[in-house]
């Protein structure tokens, strides 16, 4: 008859007739895209006294926080018995004060992913561990080089950047994290790690090898796989975890890990080269990538006042998409899938609405961009190529309305090359791609201002001397 015994209480023992051993399990991983998407329901807002909520089968705090409209922070207020330290551990039957609310409507945002099987080189992509019994835990993550030599070693771990910004070849995240944030599904993922992740690194010349090196290959890829491992993490070396993936990685106390994912035929995640066309000059495509700045730094506010973004109905859309600031950090007035946008003269003269894709660096002279603004910039041309599945032509606000009067000279002091060199980092086929002349600015002082005798020209011109 088998026989327990207990680390913590090697001098407690029970005998048994029979034993069914559970163990925790990693079920599946995989890499998936997010989608966010604003639902409309009722939500509560409004304290007045409070609720006794009795704990049934399957709660937790986060549950019962969504389930009745509001925090975990304001349930653990309202009852004095709960603490961040015991707000893990209700039993069945316990009685919890909840602060009570009023109804009222109002907008929450819902996450859900998708699989995907193939991505590029510094775009955010997750990965998502499903597991059994592990919520609560921290679980691993290490992306390695699959099939042959190629961006590393072969079975070599890959960079990788957090959804912090740092860089590491492994990723900690805690199993049912995500239900400690404000989505309406949170607790779908109870027992899910989900780590938010780029294949990147903070070495310019290594990313620069990288993406040289998926170019050289035939098909312009790389095969790539996951470890996920949570037993090798501090504290928990005694989990009994049962891994369910492809292949062997290595051993925990004698027995074989099966901790590898994606690493057969058919299931490979595909590390590829960006290859799209240039985007069509056609009114039924967004073909140019504008970029303006803001006449000096404005604050949150004043863009919302100057957009009348605050005021229903009323939002302007004579407007950029997105204002970006100095530290990086973006303000959304329209999303890029927005067409209905405009922000230069030409626009309305010629008709062009819905053709251009807009983008704000708030900064203006004597100020220059910083470095945090030029990569954000970077990211966002790289967004829209995603949503117009080509490369839109790169051109500044002063060409767009060239030869209009009044027509604006921005953005002032920008350093297209420096621009057009962080997206050949980031794996954009940059020398391949219509884009305004760094000379055409930079090429003589009178370049930087438009004279009136300055023609207006459609699609813009991109190169050459701009007062001819």
């Amino acid at each position: 008859m088998p026989t327990i015994t207990f680390n913590d209480y090697s001098s407690v023992t029970k005998t048994t007739n029979s034993l069914t051993i559970i163990r925790p399990e990693v079920t599946k991983v995989y890499f998936a895209e997010a989608k966010i998407e604003e639902v409309e329901m009722e939500n509560t807002s409004g304290v007045q006294g409070n609720e006794i909520y009795t704990v049934i089968s399957g709660d937790n705090i986060s549950k019962i926080a969504n389930k009745k409209g509001t925090t975990v922070s304001a349930i653990i207020e309202s009852d004095t018995a709960l603490t961040d330290a015991n707000k893990g551990d209700l039993i069945i039957g316990q009685k919890i004060t909840l602060p009570n609310t009023v109804a009222t409507a109002g907008k929450k945002k819902k996450i859900t992913f998708e699989k995907i099987n193939k991505g590029t080189i510094g775009k955010a992509i997750y990965v998502i561990v499903e597991t059994k019994r592990l919520n609560g835990y921290m679980m691993s993550i290490s992306v390695r080089q699959g099939i042959e030599d190629c961006i590393v070693e072969k079975d070599a771990e890959i960079m990788l950047k957090d959804d912090q910004e740092k860089y590491h070849t492994w990723i900690k995240t805690k199993v049912g994290g995500i239900c400690d944030t404000d989505y309406i599904n949170k607790d779908d993922f109870i027992d899910k790690a989900i780590f938010k992740i780029a294949i990147d690194t903070y070495d310019k010349d290594i990313k620069a090898k990288w993406i040289k090196a998926i170019g050289d290959t035939q098909d312009k890829k790389t095969s790539l796989y996951i470890i996920a491992d949570a037993t090798f993490i501090n504290d928990q070396e005694k989990l009994n975890i049962n891994y369910l993936g492809d292949t062997e990685e290595g051993e925990v106390r004698g027995e074989k890990i099966k901790n590898r994912w994606l690493d057969v035929d058919g299931q490979w995640f595909e590390l590829k080269k960006l290859e799209k066309k240039i985007c069509p000059i056609d009114p039924k495509n967004r073909s140019h990538f504008v970029i303006h700045c803001t006449a000096g730094a404005m604050t949150e506010s004043s863009i919302k006042f100057k957009t009348k973004f605050d005021i229903p109905g009323k939002k302007k859309r004579s407007a950029a998409h997105i204002y970006v600031n100095l530290d990086g950090t973006k303000f959304e007035v329209w999303p890029l899938t927005e067409k209905n946008v405009w922000a230069t003269k030409i626009e309305s003269k010629k008709g062009l609405n819905g053709q251009m894709f807009h983008i704000e660096l708030n900064y203006g002279s004597p100020t220059k961009p910083s470095e945090a603004q030029y990569i954000t910039l970077a990211d966002l041309y790289i967004e829209s190529s995603e949503i117009e599945k080509c490369w839109p032509i790169i051109v500044p606000h002063i060409e767009v309305d060239r030869g209009i009067a009044d027509g604006h000279k921005d953005p002032t002091d920008f350093d297209y090359n420096h621009f057009y060199s962080i997206l050949k980092l980031k794996g954009v086929p940059i020398d391949e791609i219509s884009k305004f002349d760094h000379d055409r600015y930079w090429g003589d002082k009178t370049y930087k201002v438009p004279w009136g005798s300055d023609k207006t020209e459609w699609p813009p011109i991109l190169s050459g001397n701009p007062h001819k």
